[in-house]
């Protein structure tokens, strides 16, 4: 199967991917994963070994690095003519209202059972149920985990994180460094708005002028990065990079606080700089997403010290925030 990730395997119309090893083979060593994907998380299974048929599903879902295969019986459908939807996706809430509003609901069926968690844990039988559509409020960090199930077909499990945040004190501060290839730099701002399972994004103007794309043309500096301070009033905005109309640009950013951004020419995203000392750590910013999305904690060796990442949050041993 070759070198790792190894074979490429495609859906079936049943909905199974799978794999037929060679008939001489009495058993056989292997692991499942999603394969290499630039900026985010290879998804890997333990080493398996089996000598007969089987059939596995992924216990904690596709967003997440857990290893925790299960076995299922083959004859299980997981991708019924139906499906579970937690909306809005996960964010941060606190800024301009106390608390979240979430919907789990179903497409395809109606008043269909779900089963859901507010811990992170994998739901079941014994977890909160009810008919669809859910709708929860909740005023501090949340893991929601639900599936739905309809005459004895059930979704994968779907999860969302809503994270409790309280705005900075003083003004948002923005900065990046413009790659070497472009020739210009723009700022683009805008507010979103979530209703139901749809977005509403309004441009925002940064400099009294049009908010139309590609935005306000950024030339303050601060050494070698561009620097941007908000209006006081804006303690939470969207913003994209880009260096102007049909040019380059990088994905939608959330800022709520201070940051520091370069460019990772390799998947054409705008990573963090968490010491703001225009050096990209490789890796790190996985890491940090990872961490953020699923509140984990590693520990890294950085330039010969210590650093702690938890939540997304990169502190020092004594616990201070870098």
């Amino acid at each position: 199967m070759g070198a790792y990730p190894g074979q490429r395997i495609y859906q079936d119309v049943d909905g199974w991917f799978g794999y037929e090893f060679d008939a001489d083979m009495d058993s056989v060593n292997f692991c499942i994963n999603s394969g290499d994907e630039c900026g985010g998380i290879n998804v890997r299974s333990n080493n398996l070994v089996t000598d007969y048929d089987v059939c596995y599903g992924w216990r904690d879902g596709k967003e997440t690095d857990s290893n925790e295969e299960e076995v299922l019986d083959c004859e299980t459908d997981l991708h019924p003519n139906f499906d579970i939807v937690i909306s809005p996706e996960s964010g941060f809430f606190g800024h301009q209202t106390p608390t979240q509003t979430i919907r789990i609901s179903t497409v395809g069926v109606e008043n269909a059972m779900v089963y859901y968690t507010l811990d992170g844990t994998e739901p079941t039988t014994s977890s909160l149920y009810g008919q669809s559509p859910i709708e929860l409020t909740v005023s501090q960090t949340t893991t929601v985990k639900a599936y739905a199930v309809h005459e004895k077909e059930r979704t994968l499990t779907r999860t969302e994180t809503y994270t409790h945040k309280d705005p900075q004190s003083g003004p948002l501060v923005v900065r990046f460094q413009k790659p070497e290839t472009w020739e210009n730099l723009y700022l683009y701002a805008f507010t979103r708005v979530v209703k139901g399972s749809k977005y509403i994004d309004t441009p925002y103007s940064l400099d009294g002028k049009s908010p139309a794309w590609p935005g306000m043309k950024w030339e303050t500096m601060d050494g070698n990065w561009y620097i941007h301070t908000m209006k006081p009033e804006i303690k939470e905005i969207y913003i994209i990079f880009t260096e102007g109309r049909n040019k380059p640009q990088t994905q939608d950013i959330f800022l709520d606080e201070n940051t520091c951004y370069l460019w990772n020419p390799d998947c054409g995203k705008a990573v963090i700089d968490s010491d703001c000392n225009g050096i990209w750590e490789e890796g790190i910013e996985e890491v940090i997403d990872n961490s953020q999305k699923n509140h984990e904690t590693y520990k890294f060796i950085i330039d010969n010290r210590l650093v702690i990442i938890h939540n997304g949050i990169m502190y020092d041993v004594l616990g201070r925030r870098l």
